[in-house]
């Protein structure tokens, strides 16, 4: 089964990953400009609407929001550092990055570009992480070897569960019709067309190809077909590289030709489903060697 055997550096590497890619979305995210648009478009989704309305106006003003952000920043690098009290910080860290994300989607647009992120940060949240890698000194001994391949196991679980779930979607409420049809082509040239941050037109040119534009038909119902099958990948070493040799070319495509880049999954995907354990223990040498391993 993936990741059996995991080293307490290895975590420390998935931690420093998922966390310093949370620092990076959170700090690109101005929620202060946010506040400026009339209250009446900013929704609040899921958990959020918990939240009572005089309290989710009340948050809606710059200098909270800056405040907010400053506090989320600081908790993110002190994840990142490892820094003493990481399980605390990381619980609090978690819950504040579910109300940034909310309050960043809560102009009407919801999608699932970070839930794997978001879900990935709980899951290293109750783990002991930071017993390596960290600025922290380790008061005490390592924990079971069960400790640092649960969460490991757990993330590539959340993300194969999500990809399952897009995939089965996909082929249950359209069959084939998506792979058979031109509907593809008319998100190529929705896409390109529209303001993006990233500005690929490729799917222009792919459109004006027949032969290219069929052999991304023919790509996108192959990929359907791995995503619906992605919980193979934690029983099957070999169906799990031919997953991420379809997965990883399949969000560079969608990137050139839709402008839809799902970054953070790529750096998931590298981290907890190859075999990353070997490569961390190479190149951190001694160190990750002497930890403890669970048996093959």
């Amino acid at each position: 089964m993936l990741n059996q055997n995991v080293s307490p550096q290895t975590l420390g590497v998935a931690r420093i990953a998922i966390f310093s890619m949370w620092l990076m979305s959170v700090g690109v995210i101005h929620l202060e400009d946010i506040a400026a648009l009339p209250r009446v478009i900013l929704e609040q989704h899921g958990v959020l609407r918990l939240i009572p309305a005089p309290l989710w106006e009340a948050m809606w003003v710059p200098g909270f929001l800056v405040a907010f952000k400053a506090v989320l920043l600081g908790c993110l690098l002190w994840l990142v550092l490892g820094l003493p009290r990481y399980q605390l910080v990381a619980i609090v860290t978690c819950l504040l990055l579910t109300l940034f994300d909310g309050m960043a989607k809560g102009m009407g647009h919801i999608n699932h570009s970070k839930l794997a992120l978001l879900y990935s940060a709980y899951i290293l949240a109750a783990f002991p992480c930071a017993d390596a890698l960290a600025l922290a000194r380790r008061r005490r001994p390592l924990a079971p070897p069960v400790m640092y391949a649960a969460p490991m196991v757990g993330v590539a679980m959340i993300i194969l569960v999500a990809y399952c779930a897009i995939g089965v979607h996909r082929i249950g409420k359209t069959g084939f019709e998506l792979f058979a049809s031109d509907t593809l082509g008319s998100w190529f040239l929705k896409r390109a067309v529209e303001s993006n941050p990233t500005g690929f037109a490729l799917g222009l040119p792919v459109l004006e190809s027949p032969l290219l534009f069929n052999l991304n038909k023919l790509s996108f119902a192959v990929t359907g077909m791995f995503e619906a099958l992605s919980p193979l990948c934690l029983f099957s070493r070999y169906f799990r590289w031919a997953w991420i040799c379809a997965m990883i070319p399949f969000h560079v495509v969608t990137l050139l030709t839709m402008n839809i880049f799902f970054w953070p999954n790529i750096v998931i995907i590298a981290i907890f489903l190859t075999d990353s354990d070997k490569l961390i223990s190479r190149w951190l040498g001694p160190r990750a060697k002497t930890a403890p391993h669970l048996a093959p």
